[in-house]
Order: structure tokens, then sequence, then C-alpha cells
């Protein structure tokens, strides 16, 4: 029962900060006036904290722990932590601790640039938010999931924010 819970809990603060970070792109979106693809990430490629004022501050305000222009750490107002923030000329990328007790639940986003997408030989990547790490196949998000938690975002993602049967780890 208590593995139940931590699993709803865990999966619905996931689903949550999506949801929220995905709203937060699209209203940044509208201000900036182009599509998240199109920002300016180069800009920032030594300034990761002004990559985040820039885009997403407004949006998905953080109460930060500590913050220089290599890293962006800080927590939602409802306790989920950014634990590592990165911006260049291939886009943007997160570490989200989904609960701030547990650092072991964790996701891993990407918002990938124009030329970045242009240029995935795989074909993978799309405008807006990507998991990061990308499988082709369930095996291999298995597999990812099986040596990273992080590398279970994609898993998570597919499968509805739910955690099926498959589910490598434990949670």
């Amino acid at each position: 029962m208590i593995q139940n819970h931590r699993k709803q809990e865990f999966t619905t603060r996931a689903k949550k900060f999506y949801s929220a970070l995905s709203q937060a792109i699209k209203l940044s979106e509208t201000e900036h006036g182009m599509p998240s693809e199109d920002w300016d990430y180069e800009k920032y490629s030594n300034d990761y904290i002004g990559c985040y004022r820039e885009y997403l501050e407004k949006y998905i305000p953080l109460d930060f722990k500590w913050a220089d222009d290599w890293s962006v750490n800080g927590r939602t107002n409802d306790g989920i932590s950014i634990g590592s923030f990165t911006c260049g000329s291939s886009g943007m990328g997160m570490y989200v601790h989904i609960n701030p007790h547990n650092l072991n639940q964790h996701i891993d986003f990407d918002i990938p640039s124009r030329s970045r997408i242009e240029n995935d030989k795989d074909g993978m990547l799309k405008p807006g938010i990507n998991p990061y790490p990308r499988y082709k196949t369930r095996e291999e998000q298995i597999k990812g999931c099986k040596n990273a938690i992080s590398h279970c975002t994609q898993m998570l993602m597919n499968d509805g924010w739910e955690i099926k049967d498959d589910f490598p780890r434990r949670i």
C-alpha cells in the first residue's frame, strides 16, 4: 500500500511539473512572439540563470537555494527542485527532482533549438518538451530506465504518467 502511494505521488508530481513547464513554455512563446525552438539559447550559453530568467522565471518562479552563471538550483512553491538547468546553442535542458526527500526520484527534460531538431538524425526531437534521453523502442526504454531513474522520463510520458507493470525501478 505504501509502495502504491509512493508511485502515485511520484507520477502525480511529475505530471504536474510537466504540465506547468508546458504551460510556461506556451506563455513564454506568446510573450516572445516565437516558438521555443527559435529562442536565443546561444545568447545564454555561458549564463544558464539568464536563460531561465529570460524564458521561464515569470511562469515557474523558484525559491533559489543557490544559483550562479553555470547552474540554477531552486524549488517550486510545492517543493519540486530544479537540480540543474542548462542552456546553449542546442537548446535548454533540466534535471528535475520530483521528491525533495528522495533525490532518486527525478526526470530529465530537453527543449531543443530549431537547428538541433533539423539536424536530429533519428528524427525523434520535436519542438517543445522532449524526454531526455530518447529511446526508439520500449525495450531500450526499459534498459535505460534500469540504468538511471532519470532515463525513465520517456517511459512515464509514453505511459500517460503512470507506472506500468514493466517499469523496472522501485519508487
